[in-house]
């Protein structure tokens, strides 16, 4: 049964080896991330970590090893997707699901295990709608409670530092629909955000929320825990209860 999903940014400057220690404007965030992983860690050990594919993924993380690296971003620090895989020889992992990897260990002892899915940001709803069915189905036919993690970022062009630079006034529009999106709890509302619009302004995790629009039981109720752009895209880490 699902029971929980916890929605937390991508970037991969949220991990302090990557960002260096003088990245203090991260704190907030990370500190709302790791409270939300040792909560969901609490309820249970099995999640699902959906995120977004990279563009240049040749593998599929679920045939990997399990265990990846940060040695593309220039520091060597090595994450796993469950508890057998640490300490495996690396394999090529999308960056969500290395943030998934990374996010696993903040939730502590007994350490989760988390299966893979990954959707391209520029899946059609549809086929995100179907991933999102099928998952709902898979939960089901599942014994005891499991728990979504889900990897994905909001709108670019929030302020100077974003990829690209520059503030734009619909790209902020546009992140308070979803920061209001995620803290309804609503299925519904999460679908209904604008395809075209997250396209245009860079919300990559557009694709991701659809999975979970469609496999969610119903209404949950929603706790947000951190709303900002400290590096010029949306971040939100919020957590939806079901039932």
């Amino acid at each position: 049964m699902l029971i929980s999903a916890v929605f937390i940014p991508g970037g991969p400057a949220l991990v302090p080896e990557v960002s260096g220690p003088r990245a203090s404007e991260l704190d907030a965030v990370r500190a709302a991330v790791a409270v939300a992983a040792t909560e969901l860690g609490a309820l249970t050990q099995s999640w699902w970590a959906l995120g977004g594919d990279d563009p240049t993924a040749t593998d599929s993380p679920a045939e990997s090893t399990g265990a990846g690296t940060f040695g593309g971003f220039g520091v060597d620090r090595a994450i796993a997707l469950r508890p057998d895989a640490v300490g495996a020889p690396p394999s090529p992992l999308p960056t969500s699901m290395l943030m998934a990897g990374w996010v696993r260990e903040l939730a502590g002892s007994p350490s989760p295990t988390l299966t893979p899915i990954v959707v391209a940001p520029d899946d059609h709803e549809t086929r995100c709608h179907e991933v999102g069915t099928e998952l709902a189905e898979r939960i089901a036919a599942a014994s005891g409670d499991t728990a979504l993690l889900v990897v994905g970022d909001g709108a670019v062009y929030l302020d100077a530092r974003a990829p690209g630079g520059g503030f734009e006034p619909d790209a902020a529009a546009l992140q308070t629909e979803i920061d209001a999106a995620l803290a309804s709890g609503d299925p519904a509302v999460l679908r209904a955000l604008d395809w075209e619009r997250c396209a245009r302004w860079g919300a990559a995790g557009r694709s991701v929320w659809e999975v979970v629009a469609a496999c969610a039981p119903g209404p949950a109720t929603a706790t947000v825990s951190y709303t900002g752009a400290p590096l010029g895209v949306g971040y939100t880490v919020a957590t939806w209860r079901f039932g």
